[in-house]
Formats: structure tokens, sequence, C-alpha cells
């Protein structure tokens, strides 16, 4: 008996410390962490984070037209009024995709963008794309923009989009038909 509760003991012991020391590798080629992401409608950011208090810098890619790189910063909770995604025809459907919605200033103009909430370094406009590492995990992502039948599709790719599983996504319901874009 003496042996066996040794033997378990040992058992144990050996996998909580291999956990120990081979985590680090395991975890480091399981990729990084994401920061939080959220789809912008002109002033409106929609985002599954509650809780984002004003002031809070957000890193964006603008996806109307050529993709560029731009700063908003959250004023504020949002309203039916100041964002067109709680409008009387869109709010029940995009509400109940549990996202918070928040007003934002910037001093670029946008229709439609993705919004990080964090600081993004090297990010670069290469052949009217943006490619930034936004995971930390040394790899440019991508990000990408398109039409389903009531709604937009915004994406965020681990490198050229749609040609893997996105990393992140969000939809953004219209209430009326669109010609559909997306592959």
């Amino acid at each position: 008996m003496k042996s066996r509760l040794g033997f378990v003991s040992f058992l144990f012991i050996a996998i909580v410390a291999g956990g120990y020391f081979f985590a680090p590798t395991f975890f480091a080629n399981a990729g990084a962490k994401l920061p939080v992401i959220g789809w912008l409608d002109s002033n409106c950011f929609a985002v599954t984070k509650k809780g984002l208090s004003n002031g809070t810098e957000l890193f964006v890619v603008t996806l109307d037209g050529p993709q560029a790189v731009a700063s908003a910063t959250i004023t504020g909770p949002a309203n039916e009024k100041s964002c067109g995604p709680l409008a009387d025809d869109r709010r029940e459907h995009n509400a109940s995709q549990g996202l918070s919605f928040y007003e934002i200033k910037s001093s670029t103009a946008f229709a439609t963008a993705i919004g990080i909430v964090a600081k993004v370094a090297n990010a670069k406009v290469k052949n009217e794309h943006v490619l930034a590492d936004i995971d930390g995990d040394g790899k440019p992502e991508q990000f990408s923009m398109c039409a389903t039948s009531e709604g937009l599709s915004f994406d965020v790719w681990p490198s050229e989009p749609f040609k893997q599983k996105p990393i992140w996504s969000g939809y953004y319901y219209l209430g009326y038909d669109v010609e559909r874009t997306c592959p």
C-alpha cells in the first residue's frame, strides 16, 4: 500500500512539474492572446466588452475604401440617436449578440472600421491593406469587411483574408437586404 501511495505521489509531482517546465513552450506555440476587438459604424463602437471607460483609446483600421490606420477615443455609452446599430429596425438583432455600444470621437472620418482596445506598434499599409500584429505573435494580422444578405461581416485574419479561419469576427445587422460580397 505504501509503495502504491508513493508511486501515485511521485506520478502527481512528475505531472505537475512537467506541466510547469513544459507549459511555456506549449503556450508559446499555441499563439498569443487577442486584445478586445469590435466593429465601428461611424461614431459607434460595438464590442462584447462591457464597462469600457471614457477616454479608452482605440487602434482603428478603416474599411471603407483603401484601408488606413486611425485612432479613436471612447466618449461614453451610445444611444439610438448617436448610434446607427441601435436604430429601431436594428437594435433588437444587434443587441442580441451581447454587444455593448460606445460613442467614439476620432480626427479621421470613416463609415466602417474595426477597433482594437490596445496600442498597436509597427502597423503598415501594403497594397491598400493594413498589416498589424495585434496579438503579439510576431506575425501581422489582416482585416476585412464584406456584405452578407442583410448585414456586414467584420473579420481579423491570421494571414491573407479568406484563406484560413478568422481569429475574430463581428457582425452588423443592417435591417435591409444588401448585395452579398462575402465569399
